[in-house]
């Protein structure tokens, strides 16, 4: 084990140097990550490591989001002693799962000469082009000075042996290996070796609707960029994670004057008919600069009904779906509109229907023809006569897969005159052919097909009456069914 020199700087020098030098601007920051973790956790000392020439030791950073890296802040100096300058250089690696650096990222390196001063002061290793990184990653710094003189190089003291704030391992090669700090040291921390760092904040999340009625829960999914919930780069994670503060990442305002929620994701039910935004901001909290990023979603609880509705349903019939829904007491209801979407989210119209306006028992229906294979989600807009509106609640249909298929009518056909159906097929150009029992091509024509089930009207020229096989193709599918010509 070697010899360690231990040495107590307060926090203040420590965070002001890190100011002083750091990028400035949302989106780029000096990651001081290790001594915040120290500090958080009430361990706030830190101690000089010697580096012998040809030493290397290093800092690992679990990340998760893609990042820039343009330089390197190395805190410490050259042995008291020594008459410098040192020679050192900086660079990035790709680790392996514990955090063990495994090859140099190409261009990635670094170097210069540190002279010799009092104390301990970062040094700034800034790379001619910026390192792009998509994964964890280590700071690594070696001492190359070919004239004898050590580096004194600062980390943190005294993180307990396990537990969750393990995530930037420091290891130290002295020996051709990679050994961790507690089995050089004899101490559980991490030297202070800070990658300056360029990210993207985008915040954002989706709602399974954008109208939802009165006294109804809906829920927002939270799809923000993933760096917002790293505590290695984000300060708001790392306090949450390790001393349970009520300040976090993420807040949510929904707009109608409710408490604000400090969450990922979030559910909430509105009360009052109206339109409402709803807010979610994601806050950067930087070791320098902090930042945030917004994103709005507008949310409509209609009003009450101006009819009753006595129920509202829909469901699959013979590849079709009927819409299906009963009403009573239709004051001024001018017309329905029955709505689809297969998001769930995003709805547009089907077909109008005029209302009966009576007092009375009324049934409606509606069918929706050969509907695509998948989920399907239905309402109601029932419209006042004087143009107010309101939902119905939704419903959900799911259709299955059907094959694709070809029709012929008539068959046999007669005359020459055939409609062709395509099921279940993609718009675009196909080719017709027809074979006798020998394969022989007797009839080809290509068609354009615009995607739906309606028929295609086919004109055939004088053909020797028989049986023949009908092939449909494009270059994706080729069906065939038998046909007789009389």
């Amino acid at each position: 084990m070697k010899n360690k020199f231990l040495l107590y700087l307060a926090f203040l020098f420590l965070f002001t140097a890190v100011k002083a030098k750091a990028q400035q601007g949302c989106g780029g920051d000096a990651i001081d990550y290790a001594y915040k973790k120290s500090v958080l956790l009430g361990k706030d000392s830190l101690f000089y490591f010697e580096m012998w020439p040809n030493e290397k030791t290093s800092t690992a950073y679990f990340n998760s989001a893609p990042l820039t890296i343009s330089n390197v802040y190395v805190f410490g100096k050259v042995k008291t002693g020594d008459p410098g300058p040192a020679t050192m250089q900086a660079s990035i690696w790709n680790v392996n799962s514990t955090g063990v650096p495994t090859t140099m990222i190409p261009g990635a390196s670094v170097t210069m000469d540190i002279a010799q001063a009092a104390g301990p002061v970062y040094h700034q290793f800034t790379f001619t082009t910026p390192v792009s990184v998509t994964g964890n990653f280590a700071v690594v710094v070696r001492n190359n000075d070919t004239g004898g003189d050590d580096f004194w190089a600062v980390g943190t003291s005294g993180y307990p042996a396990t537990g969750p704030w393990l995530e930037g391992l420091t290891y130290y090669d002295w020996q051709g290996m990679w050994e961790k700090m507690s089995d050089v040291y004899a101490h559980v921390g991490e030297a202070l070796l800070l990658p300056v760092v360029d990210y993207n904040l985008t915040a954002g999340f989706t709602a399974p609707t954008t109208t939802v009625n009165a006294g109804t829960s809906i829920t927002f999914t939270n799809t923000s960029s993933s760096i917002f919930r790293d505590k290695v780069f984000n300060q708001h994670a790392l306090e949450k994670h390790y001393a349970n503060e009520l300040d976090s990442t993420f807040v949510w305002n929904f707009g109608d004057g409710s408490a604000n929620v400090y969450a990922n994701n979030a559910t909430h039910t509105y009360t009052t008919p109206g339109t409402y935004t709803v807010t979610l901001t994601g806050r950067m909290k930087g070791y320098v600069q902090s930042c945030s990023s917004t994103y709005t979603m507008q949310i409509t609880v209609p009003g009450a009904l101006p009819v009753t509705l006595v129920n509202f349903n829909a469901a699959e019939k013979n590849s079709n779906v009927e819409v299906k829904w009963e009403t009573t007491a239709e004051q001024n209801v001018a017309k329905y509109e029955v709505e689809t979407s297969q998001a769930g989210s995003v709805f547009t119209k089907l077909r109008e229907v005029t209302a009966n306006s009576n007092n009375t028992s009324n049934v409606y229906s509606y069918l929706h023809i050969t509907p695509s294979a998948g989920d399907h989600y239905y309402r109601l807009k029932a419209i006042d006569k004087d143009g107010s509106f309101t939902y119905s609640n939704v419903v959900k249909v799911k259709i299955g897969a059907k094959a694709a298929a070809i029709k012929v009518m008539p068959n046999p056909i007669v005359g020459g005159k055939v409609n062709l159906q395509l099921t279940k097929q993609a718009a675009g150009k196909y080719e017709v052919s027809l074979k006798n029992a020998s394969g022989q091509e007797v009839y080809k024509q290509s068609l354009q097909h615009n995607g739906t089930n309606n028929p295609i009207q086919l004109q055939l020229p004088s053909i020797v009456p028989g049986v023949y096989t009908l092939q449909v193709s494009n270059k994706i599918n080729l069906l065939n069914t038998t046909v007789i010509i009389q």
